[in-house]
């Protein structure tokens, strides 16, 4: 795998590559900590992110999280989306430290903001605010939806849904034949109910709240007007949109986070447009598997991050990362970062 890995990273320019960030999964505090053990820049790089968030809301995520059990798993939105976004943007920190880099990036749901601050469209506080606003104001609206992976394509989803109306809607278009589907609680139940006994696979998505529905109107208008002292920026590497479903140059305004609440997250297409502009592989950062296994499916090539992570410390002769935090990337080809 290493070797593969090698291989694929020597012949390939950034310009090829891909940083592709996860959309929200409950996150276990046990994952987090042994991450943190194994790769010790990781705790540094997690202490600038809480230190930004604690100057923002008042409290520190770090505090919180030491305060759960070990077996503890984070689900709440409005803990979830900071959570998720500052891991996020400390392993794309991480692989950076570590030489990787790529010319492009893609966010699947709320992976878009991390995605947009490895674009440079945002810099640290503001995608940390933009997380932080997210789960706290729609966080209210979100409790009384509920979201589910269904096996189906798109066109099949969306005939099983057309019943309900705008109580349940398509939420994320994953794969050719797996569509999350978001609502209603009880309108997504009782479609679960009806496909599961046509015999169709389902699963209900193990959160506590929806997104990607047009029920967090309401909320979003709030959300749009606390977003909008954040300006506006080119991007500096090329970044497709899952909520657009295109490639962004200019940056996103106070819209764009609003409308990524109530729309459809766009990966399967982002990941075949991708694919068709030149990009041939795309490097994992989040929760380990999630977007790896879901480009697979795609019919892309992609990276998981541990194997990434192994093969960079391999490469580099030694168990952790060392040096500047985000070093200058050497020359396409080279595997070590500069010391």
């Amino acid at each position: 795998m290493l070797d593969s890995l090698f291989a694929w990273l020597d012949l390939l320019p950034r310009e090829k590559m891909a940083f592709a960030f996860g959309g929200c999964t409950p996150i276990e505090v046990s994952w987090i900590r042994s991450l943190s053990v194994r790769e010790p820049h990781l705790e540094e790089l997690l202490t600038e992110c809480d230190t930004v968030l604690a100057e923002e809301t008042g409290w520190s995520l770090k505090g919180r999280l030491a305060a759960f059990p070990q077996d503890a798993v984070v689900t709440r939105a409005s803990l979830l989306f900071p959570l998720q976004v500052s891991l996020q943007i400390a392993l794309f920190r991480l692989l950076r430290h570590y030489g990787f880099d790529a010319g492009n990036v893609i966010g699947l749901s709320i992976g878009e903001v991390a995605a947009a601050y490895a674009a440079g469209a945002l810099d640290l506080r503001e995608a940390l605010q933009v997380a932080v606003l997210t789960g706290r104001l729609l966080e209210p609206d979100a409790e009384g939806c509920r979201m589910a992976f269904l096996w189906l394509s798109a066109p099949e989803c969306a005939q099983a849904i057309a019943p309900f109306g705008d109580r349940i809607s398509i939420g994320c278009l994953l794969a050719p034949e797996l569509t999350v589907v978001s609502g209603e609680r009880s309108a997504v139940a009782a479609l679960l109910r009806d496909l599961s006994n046509a015999g169709y696979k389902t699963q209900p998505v193990p959160l506590p709240w929806g997104f990607h529905s047009c029920l967090l109107r309401e909320g979003c208008a709030t959300f749009e007007a606390a977003m909008a002292p954040i300006p506006r920026r080119d991007t500096q590497r090329r970044l497709f949109s899952t909520c657009r479903g295109d490639w962004m140059e200019a940056g996103f305004d106070a819209t764009h986070w609003s409308q990524l609440a109530m729309s459809p997250s766009q990966l399967m297409p982002g990941v075949q447009r991708m694919q068709q502009d030149g990009v041939r592989l795309f490097l994992e950062v989040g929760r380990a598997g999630t977007m790896q296994s879901l480009i697979s499916r795609i019919g892309g090539r992609a990276v998981a991050l541990p194997n990434a992570l192994a093969a960079a410390r391999e490469a580099a002769g030694r168990p952790e990362p060392r040096g500047a935090a985000c070093p200058v990337l050497p020359r396409a080809g080279q595997r070590t970062p500069t010391p």
